[in-house]
């Protein structure tokens, strides 16, 4: 299959160059996407963490160490408020 055809001083691409140009594009961008995810997880700003833990310390101590996580690590943002509407929220005081 011929990507490019030859004149005398110039090549032009054909149909499936163009197409596969997009295609190309395309691709690129994505990468971009998925870059930007993966810097995200490992800056910590994405992603999902999951807990597990026995039912005692799910009902005492996992929601104040959770509470006290992610009100520091929003403060850490520099969004005190909307880490101190989560503390409460996971605290129960909402």
């Amino acid at each position: 299959m011929r990507l490019f055809e030859r004149g005398p001083r110039n090549l032009w691409q054909t149909p499936a160059a163009v197409q596969m140009g997009r295609h190309a594009a395309a691709i690129l961008s994505r990468l971009g996407e998925a870059e930007e995810d993966i810097r995200g997880y490992a800056a910590g700003r994405r992603g999902r963490l999951r807990v597990a833990a026995f039912a005692t310390v799910g009902a005492q101590v996992l929601p104040k160490a959770l509470a006290r996580l992610v009100y520091a690590v929003v403060e850490g943002f520099g969004d005190a408020r909307l880490g101190r509407d989560v503390y409460d929220a996971i605290r129960g005081n909402r």
